[in-house]
């Protein structure tokens, strides 16, 4: 596999185990009930990783 691939992998991996991190905190921890409230932090999430992640990977040198 090429550098640009296991950055980019390595990435969306390092995103994806935040993401259910932070979810676990919130529904054990701070006890959110409302489910609709992980559901648009997630979201929010996905759409700004998926805009920035070229940007990130763009600006390494390889």
């Amino acid at each position: 596999m090429t550098k640009l691939v296991k950055l980019c992998v390595g990435l969306k991996v390092f995103t994806v185990v935040r993401m259910f991190s932070l979810l676990f905190l919130a529904l054990n921890y701070f006890h959110v009930n409302n489910i609709h409230v992980p559901h648009t932090y997630h979201f929010t999430v996905m759409m700004y990783m998926g805009i920035l992640t070229p940007f990130i990977v763009r600006g390494n040198p390889f």
